[in-house]
């Protein structure tokens, strides 16, 4: 999990839980791969308890539920596993959890760990016509690095390329994006790595990136916490 997210401090721990608190921000609560629960925070309980709404449609539980779980506040996703129980009408969890999120670089990136299956099924290379499957190496919601294990055809930078990204049992979505960076290795496991930046995209694509994006870091801290 280090490799990929990184935990706040202790300090910093505590202020996000109380702004987040201010501004009643949005948790989901992923019990495993089918059941999710999303609420928003209301307030603490007993100091030591963050108190969230208890969702109409879920009645109770009568013991304590472990999820791997996202808190959106401040446009940043918080990930962290804690044990949930329900009281009246109140979600509740205790807010001594660890918190972690996704590193920041110039653009923020999401490494893709070897289990999880990610693929840009490239269709178009400038006018030319091509059937290649790359590598995902790394993603985010403005472009990803990927690997080919093939150096014909030759990708230079500036390329428009069009493809489809899919990841794992996901819907496919169809791109275009502009090649910013090459690189040839004729040793490596890939024989051309390249940045890729999506391009042309429309406000609904812009959208169903983001998501996908945070359902992606969703997943992989997921797959991690169950470790």
């Amino acid at each position: 999990m280090n490799e990929i997210f990184k935990k706040v401090t202790l300090e910093e721990r505590e202020v996000i839980w109380q702004q987040a608190c201010l501004e009643k921000a949005g948790v989901i609560f992923q019990l495993n791969q089918k059941t999710m629960i999303k609420s928003r925070i209301e307030g603490f309980y007993l100091k030591s308890y963050v108190a969230c709404r208890r969702p109409k449609h879920y009645a109770s539980l009568k013991t304590k539920s472990e999820a791997s779980s996202v808190l959106t506040f401040a446009n940043e996703n918080y990930f962290f596993k804690s044990l949930f129980h329900i009281e009246g009408d109140s979600l509740l969890f205790r807010k001594n959890v660890d918190l972690f999120y996704l590193p920041r670089r110039k653009n923020k990136r999401l490494k893709i760990p070897d289990h999880l299956s990610a693929m840009l099924m490239i269709k178009k290379q400038n006018e030319n016509l091509t059937f290649l499957r790359a590598e995902i190496l790394d993603f985010s919601d403005s472009g990803c690095k990927i690997g080919l294990n093939t150096d014909k055809p030759s990708f230079h930078k500036g390329d428009l390329i069009i493809g489809n990204l899919k990841f794992g049992h996901k819907t496919g979505m169809e791109i275009h994006g502009e090649l910013k960076h090459h690189f040839k290795n004729e040793n490596g496991r890939f024989k051309q790595i390249f940045g890729l930046s999506f391009e042309q995209l429309s406000e609904a694509q812009t959208t169903q990136l983001r998501k996908l994006f945070v359902d992606l870091q969703a997943e992989i801290f997921y797959e991690s916490a169950k470790k």
